[in-house]
């Protein structure tokens, strides 16, 4: 049971963190796209962390209790 709550407690931080994060731009995620196309690894790493907010989010305001965030 306490790692279940130390799970749940780092999850939230993170959460708590991420919130504070502005989402991209449309013109920002598509820079990112192209050059993680072209084989740029950081704005792979970039797009794919912005993703991650952005279903964090999601998650949070429009999916809370449908999917635990644990599945994301």
């Amino acid at each position: 049971m306490a790692d279940l709550d130390k799970e749940q407690t780092t999850l939230n931080l993170y959460i708590q963190k991420m919130a504070e994060h502005p989402l991209l731009s449309p013109e920002e995620e598509k820079e990112l796209a192209r050059k993680a196309k072209e084989g740029d690894k950081e704005a792979l790493k970039n797009l794919l962390k912005e993703t991650s907010v952005l279903l964090l989010m999601l998650q949070k305001t429009l999916w809370d209790g449908v999917f635990p965030l644990q599945t994301l």
